[in-house]
């Protein structure tokens, strides 16, 4: 049971420190960077100013500041921060996993955003994964990435964007079936004539082939 007390460790996943706000340090918090090896530090915050950061700043609300696994359910419930409703939380994981998977339901995500710090933070990691040449990010998640972008630039909260369904013609699909029909005859077809020269048909002796001498 988490209790004002309870001590909370928080990460920071992201290339920046990051600062918080406190009751009982006058200093407050500050959330460094990952390492040189990727993997973020706890700093050990009381729940009640976990509860203060949280009314004071987005970033536990955006997914920019996380917890524990086994802890993160019970703190989200006592936060009224509800991930899976809230269209701008993103945890580091989140934004990979949908930069790299151009699916309908992803680019539906990228459109729906209405925060800029989570377009800034999505933007960051688009630009590291390209520079890195390490994976590869479809245009269309490029583009819609960018439209959305500029249309929170332009102070635009509900999105004009749409997702372009293109349906494949009737005719196109008939003649890819077609050519799939004689692909997988074509094999049959082969493996038949091929033991027809290698199995004799008759049992009849062979003849004798006889040479002659040619003389120069």
């Amino acid at each position: 049971m988490i209790g004002k007390d309870t001590t909370i460790n928080i990460y920071n996943e992201y290339d920046g420190d990051i600062y918080g706000i406190s009751s009982v340090n006058e200093y407050g918090y500050k959330f460094p960077r990952v390492n040189e090896y990727g993997e973020a530090t706890p700093t050990i915050v009381v729940f009640s100013d976990v509860q203060m950061m949280n009314n004071k700043s987005a970033l536990i609300r955006e997914g920019v500041l996380t917890f524990d696994e086994d802890q993160e359910v019970e703190i989200y419930k006592l936060l009224n921060v509800f991930p899976s409703k809230n269209v701008n939380f993103f945890k580091k994981t989140d934004i990979l996993k949908t930069l790299l998977n151009a699916t309908d339901d992803n680019i539906n995500k990228i459109i729906q955003i209405t925060s800029k710090t989570t377009m800034e933070r999505i933007k960051s990691i688009l630009t590291k994964i390209i520079n890195s040449n390490q994976y590869d990010v479809v245009n269309t998640m490029t583009d819609y990435i960018n439209a959305r972008d500029w249309e929170l630039k332009q102070g635009t909260r509900n999105s004009e964007l749409r997702i372009i369904k293109r349906e494949i013609p009737t005719e196109f699909i008939e003649q890819v079936e077609e050519e799939e029909v004689e692909i997988e005859e074509t094999p049959e077809v082969i493996v038949e004539i091929a033991e027809k020269k290698v199995t004799p048909t008759t049992k009849a002796p062979l003849k004798k082939v006889t040479t002659k001498k040619v003389n120069k």
